[in-house]
């Protein structure tokens, strides 16, 4: 089954909850000690197969949790196996005795529930809720299965009938489902009820940002018993209460998120303390309804750029998931937000045949994306964005661009990378100008090689769970690049059709970064400067497709702040950074070209030139030779033996290398 190799990696937030006047039972089992039980807490094995009710860190469920510890049930666990080991639970949790003797109005029980379900699939977790006198279940006061994987539900349901009563127990059964992966349950409490009580539930500002207009956006919701459909939303930075009323419709329990239409505006180098308030008419609790918060300001607003770390696996037994990542990241690359975009792609290795290694495997560089002191993958395949989010194939990599690229850079980079092609020796050295101060930075650098190929290896082989003739539940499913369509190839792709991108080849020094390359205390608009050890490029590495990726980590978390990289080209980086900065030395016309094309050279030279046609996978389509090139000479490109499409066309010779996009139709 695909549950060892894929999950759905989803990050959501949750406000923790503290015990306050308008709670009467509250636990979200961040005291404990997993997997220890609270006190009052009895989980129950009703189907004798040793598994029941425990707690554990969120984090271990799922790296992007940071909500604590929660309380788990599973329907299906790991054992060593592909398959793993299918459970059907029907194990009881027993909260309680409770005492509500001295409880005289009206109160409801509360609860976080979501399942770690993933893809579609394995989602469907059942549970029954109880409210008794008594450790003895009666009916059901709540039922329900859960309709989607990582989704948090928030229920709630009426126990005033419990008022007055000096004994009450909470029940909680996860019953009637097998084969599924695990029911979660987090911060069960019993408050007092109103009819009105509307909660600022979350502040979205980001803490710190560029200069200029800074949005107030946030998350309410309807904690009451009747419906809202009116209420205003005020902040104050200290010059008085800017105000917009939202006329929406919220169901009890219905959240909704807001953007004020007044934005905070902050100069270069401020910062401000603001409050936010959530008006409603007759809210019956106040304490809930405003949140403060500061921001600030860094002297300029960076370049961003988002580093994808892309774990996947090349081999004939293992990696069958693995086309998927290959997928989405060509679409990334197709896309406009390739230009903010940096990607790393980790080979890995899980077969014990030493024959069915993966022959890009770089172990040292995965086993620390796997095992650090702060975000890990935790499934293969997987990738890490900036280091802040763990996601699987699944996820819809432009979402995760767009959930991050606003995030402050902290730091404009310039990465100079100078290749010696006789000796192999690559320096990489990197100029980095900070925005706002900070403290503890690190900086790393990857080397990749792009369109890894070698038909001649079976090695390079690709398992394929997306074929037609495929187990694993997955055949039938689109999963086209922009040059292999994975639906419709065999389970084992032959190595003479896959050329893997962006394959790391090198991380200096290691997966923290380097902690003298930069100072403990960093200062706005200074600039810095780093160089990195050589490197020796191995003579079987591609050296004409390296790339030179410099990360900016905070070594405080470990995520990546920024990320900048440069093509390393072959000895001659200074004298193509001189002609990129004058006019493109080529142009190509028309673009989108029907038949042909013509390349028109912006420069002369006495060397020949070479014109090379790649397509997205990195394999050169078409060649041809220029002898001496002229300014404004123009040389005729015929679309023969290749498809319609988008390719790359690069201009080298002694002096230059530049590329540029064309479109075949």
């Amino acid at each position: 089954m695909k549950k060892l190799f894929i999950v759905i990696l989803a990050c959501f937030s949750l406000c923790t909850i503290q015990l306050n006047a308008q709670q009467i039972f509250f636990e979200n089992f961040d005291a404990l000690t997993p997997p220890n039980l609270p006190t009052k807490f009895k989980s129950v094995d009703q189907d004798g197969d040793k598994y029941g009710w425990l707690t554990d860190d969120s984090k271990n469920i799922d790296p992007n949790y940071t909500f604590g510890n929660v309380i788990v049930s599973e329907s299906w666990v790991p054992d060593g196996t592909t398959a793993g080991k299918s459970l059907k639970p029907d194990n009881l949790l027993i909260i309680g005795p409770i005492d509500l003797s001295g409880v005289t109005s009206d109160v409801r029980l509360r609860w976080n529930a979501f399942s770690l379900g993933f893809g579609g699939e394995y989602y469907e977790e059942t549970y029954s809720v109880y409210v008794s006198t008594s450790e003895t279940p009666g009916t059901p006061v709540f039922e329900d299965t859960l309709a989607a994987g990582y989704t948090l539900f928030k229920e709630n349901i009426d126990i005033s009938n419990m008022v007055g009563q000096e004994t009450v127990y909470i029940m909680f059964r996860h019953h009637n489902c097998t084969d599924k992966m695990a029911l979660v349950l987090d911060d069960i409490r019993i408050e007092y009820s109103h009819d009105i009580d509307m909660e600022l539930s979350l502040l979205t500002i980001p803490s710190i940002h560029g200069p200029g207009n800074v949005n107030i956006t946030g998350v309410v919701t309807n904690l009451g018993l009747n419906p809202i459909s009116s209420f205003d939303i005020r902040w104050d930075d200290g010059s008085g209460f800017k105000s917009q009323t939202f006329q929406i419709n919220l169901d009890p329990d219905e959240s909704y998120t807001f953007l004020h239409g007044t934005p905070l505006t902050l100069a270069a180098s401020q910062s401000s303390t603001i409050t936010v308030e959530v008006v409603a008419d007759k809210d019956e609790l106040a304490e809930n309804n405003s949140i403060t918060t500061t921001t600030q300001s860094g002297a300029f607003t960076p370049s961003k750029k988002i580093v994808y770390e892309d774990l996947t696996i090349c081999s004939p037994t293992f990696g069958g998931f693995c086309p998927r990542g290959i997928v989405e990241l060509d679409k990334l690359m197709l896309s406009d937000d390739m230009a903010g975009v940096e990607i790393i792609s980790i080979h890995g290795n899980t077969s014990a045949d030493a024959t069915a290694q993966d022959p890009m495997r770089y172990l040292s560089y995965a086993d620390s994306c796997f095992d650090n002191k702060n975000l890990n993958a935790v499934v293969w395949p997987n990738v890490l964005v900036d280091r802040k989010v763990a996601s699987s194939y699944l996820s819809d990599f432009s979402s995760l661009y767009s959930d991050l690229i606003e995030d402050f850079g902290y730091a404009d980079m310039e990465v100079k990378p100078v290749y010696d092609p006789i000796t192999r020796k690559l320096e990489v050295s990197c100029d980095v100008k900070f925005a706002a101060d900070a403290k503890n930075f690190n900086l790393a650098l990857v080397i990749t090689e792009d369109s890894v190929h070698d038909a001649t290896d079976d090695n390079y082989r690709q398992r394929n769970f997306y074929s037609p003739d495929a187990v694993g539940g997955q055949a039938g499913r689109d999963m086209k690049s922009s040059t292999l369509d994975f639906s419709n190839l065999p389970e084992m792709v032959p190595a003479s059709l896959m050329y893997y991108r962006n394959v790391a080849r090198k991380i200096i020094p290691s997966y923290s970064g380097s902690f003298s390359s930069l100072p403990n205390d960093l200062f706005t608009d200074s600039t810095y400067s780093y160089s990195f050890p050589s490197y020796t490029v191995p003579a079987n590495f591609k050296d004409t497709r390296l790339r030179a990726i410099v990360m900016l980590i905070d070594a405080s978390n470990g995520q990546v702040m920024n990320s900048k990289g440069e093509d390393v080209e072959g000895g001659i980086a200074s004298i193509r950074k001189a002609v990129l900065n004058d006019p493109a030395p080529f142009n190509v016309y028309p673009n989108p070209a029907n038949d042909y094309a013509y390349v028109q050279f912006n420069f002369a030279s006495n060397s020949k030139a070479e014109i090379n046609i790649t397509d997205l996978s990195g394999k050169v389509i078409h060649t041809q030779m220029v002898e001496n090139p002229q300014l404004n000479k123009m040389v005729k490109i015929d679309k023969i033996n290749f498809p319609t499409g988008v390719y790359i066309i690069s201009v080298r010779n002694e002096n230059l290398v530049s590329h540029s996009r064309i479109v075949f139709e």
